[in-house]
């Protein structure tokens, strides 16, 4: 019966009632799942293109989940792992409750390694020539609902992580979109978006068919050229909320 009248008309931190089980003990389940683990976080997710591949006219990132097949597989039907991303859900389904997230930047980065046929990097450095096409012939758009809040050519959102340096070994140099520098980012402050629980996203990057070289669809360089492909990490960092349990 203490117990009862030490919580009676009690609520948490956010306003809500305590729950309590029918002999008066806090019911800790209950309130445990009341609770969320708030963190600096980011959302991350990979494109991997191989050389001499023609650009599709769009590529809608963060719309698989870890553990899902690739939408944009290399060959056969290779399933995402956390290496590629760590997505819970899909942005066109939204977070599930209670995860959501404060979003305060978006970030573009390419590898420095190649990609091969099957999507694992290789030991040759991927041609800087390629990171320029991929930035010269497209523009990204992220979206609310159906209502654009940012867009624009992927330099405006550095991603301020990589490696910086050079190597005095052959196909070795380190080229990177950006500065390895936390604060050479774009963040948006006080200007955050919001993804609430169940709203639905999307981040996409669009290679408009007649924006490539002589009106033709950009593509990357065969390896005859040059060319060893790309991989290109896009994230969202911002505060989440996450289960406790």
């Amino acid at each position: 019966m203490a117990t009862s009248t030490m919580y009676a008309g009690k609520t948490t931190g956010s306003g809500a009632a305590i729950p309590m089980n029918s002999n008066g003990s806090v019911n800790i389940n209950a309130l445990v799942g009341m609770m969320v683990s708030r963190d600096i976080w980011a959302y991350y997710y990979t494109l991997k293109l191989a050389a001499a591949t023609t650009y599709a006219s769009s590529y809608s990132l963060f719309n698989a989940a870890s553990g899902s097949p690739d939408p944009y597989p290399l060959s056969g039907n290779p399933v995402l792992t956390h290496v590629e991303t760590n997505m819970p859900s899909t942005a066109s389904n939204g977070f599930s409750a209670p995860r959501d997230l404060i979003m305060d930047q978006i970030g573009f980065y390419f590898l420095p390694g190649g990609c091969g046929a099957s999507g694992q990097a290789v030991g040759t450095q991927a041609n800087i020539n390629d990171f320029y096409a991929f930035c010269q012939y497209s523009y990204f758009e992220f979206k609310i609902i159906d209502k654009i809040f940012s867009e624009g050519f992927l330099e405006l959102q550095p991603s301020g992580v990589g490696f910086a340096g050079f190597s005095t070994n052959a196909n070795t140099n380190i080229v990177t979109l950006g500065m390895s520098n936390p604060h050479a980012v774009n963040r948006m402050n006080s200007f955050s978006k919001y993804l609430a629980p169940l709203m639905t996203w999307s981040l996409t990057i669009f290679f408009p068919p007649q924006s490539g070289p002589g009106g033709a669809s950009a593509a990357t360089l065969s390896t005859g050229a040059g060319g060893n492909g790309l991989w290109l990490k896009a994230f969202l960092k911002g505060l989440t909320d996450r289960a406790v349990q």
